[in-house]
C-alpha cells in the first residue's frame, strides 16, 4: 500500500504564518532549539515543516506545524527527519517479519 505525504491546510498555514510573526520558528522544534534562528521569513525562503516528521506522526494540525526558513528546514530534514524515518521503517519492517 502507498501512502502519500499530507502537505498542512491552508488555514493551518495561514494560522502557522499569523503565529510566526513572520519569523523562524527553529525554536519550537527540538533538534533546531539551539540554532534559535528567528530570521525574518521572506517569500521563498521559508517551509512549512512538521515538527515531529509526518511520516512518523501522521499529525498535520497547528500543533505540529513551525514555520521554518529554508535553511533550518534543510537542516532538520537531513540531521534528523531522513533518518528517524528510515530507523522507523526498520523497526516496522522487524516487527513484521521483513528482512
Amino acid at each position: 500500500m502507498s501512502r502519500y505525504r499530507k502537505e498542512f491546510s491552508k488555514e493551518t498555514k495561514r494560522q502557522a504564518i499569523e503565529r510566526s510573526g513572520h519569523r523562524c520558528e527553529s525554536a519550537m522544534v527540538c533538534s533546531l532549539a539551539d540554532i534559535g534562528c528567528n530570521r525574518e521569513l521572506r517569500i521563498g525562503d521559508f517551509n512549512y515543516g512538521h515538527i515531529s516528521a509526518e511520516a512518523i506522526s501522521h499529525d498535520n494540525s497547528l500543533e505540529n506545524c513551525a514555520v521554518l526558513c529554508c535553511d533550518c528546514h534543510n537542516i532538520k530534514s537531513r540531521e534528523h527527519d531522513i533518518p528517524a524515518i528510515a530507523q522507523d521503517k526498520r523497526v516496522s519492517d522487524l516487527a513484521h517479519g521483513i528482512k
